[in-house]
C-alpha cells in the first residue's frame, strides 16, 4: 500500500516535469512550474504521513509517557493554525477549554490534534466555522472538533479510519492516512473516537475520549 501511495505522486511529478520542459512561453512555464510545486507538496505530505504512521504504530511507540493537560496542549496547538484559518476566512474558535489531564505522549497528542485541526480547516469552505471544545467528565478527557464543512455520509463514517481510504467527490486532496493515524493513537491510550454531524447539523464532529490520569499512578 505504501509503495503504491508513493509511486502515484512520483509518476505525476515526472509528467509535470515533462510539461515544464516542453513549455514554449513564460506563461506556460509559470503555470507548469506551479503545477510541479503542487505535486511536490502533495508527495511531501504523503511521505510525512507515512513516516508519522510508522512512528505511532503500537510496536514503535517509544515516546515518553507523562501526565499531559489536553486543554493546555490544544490551546497551544491551535495557534499554529491561525494563518491557515485566516487564509480561508474561517472562524476558528476554542469554545470550551477546561483542564483535562491524561497519561500520554505529548508528541502523539500533537499529531492527533494536527490531523483533526488540519482536516477540519481543509474540508470547511471559505467563510465557514471550526469550533473546538476540551473538557473532562466523570471518567474521560473529551476533545471535540466541529466544523461547518462538507460532512461525512453515515455510510463512510467507519471507513474513514481505514488506511488510504478517501471519500470520492470532495474536491479535497489527501493521503487517506490522517484519520487512521488519529484512531491508532486514540486506541493506544484506551480511548474512543466518534463521528457525527457538526455545527448546526452540518459538517462533521469528531469526539475523542481518553481515560483521565489517575493521580498517584505512574506510567
Amino acid at each position: 500500500d505504501a509503495a503504491h501511495e508513493l509511486r502515484t505522486p512520483l509518476t505525476a511529478l515526472q509528467l509535470q516535469l515533462g510539461n515544464l520542459k516542453r513549455a514554449k512561453t513564460d506563461e506556460e512555464r509559470e503555470h507548469n512550474a506551479n503545477k510541479l510545486q503542487e505535486g511536490i507538496d502533495r508527495a511531501t505530505r504523503g511521505v510525512r504521513q507515512l513516516l508519522t504512521m510508522a512512528r505511532v504504530e503500537p510496536n514503535m511507540l517509544g515516546a515518553k509517557i507523562a501526565p499531559v493537560d489536553l486543554a493546555a496542549l490544544t490551546s497551544d496547538t491551535i495557534k499554529e493554525y491561525a494563518d491557515m484559518a485566516a487564509q480561508k476566512n474561517i472562524d476558528m474558535e476554542l469554545l470550551r477549554n477546561e483542564s483535562a489531564v491524561i497519561q500520554a505522549s505529548d508528541e502523539n497528542l500533537r499529531i492527533l490534534l494536527d490531523n483533526l485541526l488540519s482536516n477540519a480547516l481543509r474540508y470547511t469552505p471559505v467563510g465557514g466555522k471550526v469550533h473546538i471544545c476540551v473538557y473532562a467528565d466523570a471518567e474521560s478527557a473529551v476533545l471535540e472538533v466541529l466544523d461547518s464543512g462538507i460532512g461525512i455520509p453515515e455510510t463512510e463514517r467507519e471507513r474513514i479510519f481505514e488506511r488510504f481510504h478517501r471519500i470520492l467527490g470532495t474536491g479535497v486532496e489527501g493521503t487517506g492516512l490522517g484519520l487512521s493515524i488519529v484512531k491508532n493513537i486514540v486506541e493506544q491510550y484506551g480511548g474512543t473516537i466518534h463521528v457525527a454531524e457538526g455545527i448546526s447539523d452540518k459538517g462533521s464532529r469528531f469526539t475523542v475520549r481518553l481515560p483521565l490520569h489517575q493521580k498517584g499512578i505512574d506510567a
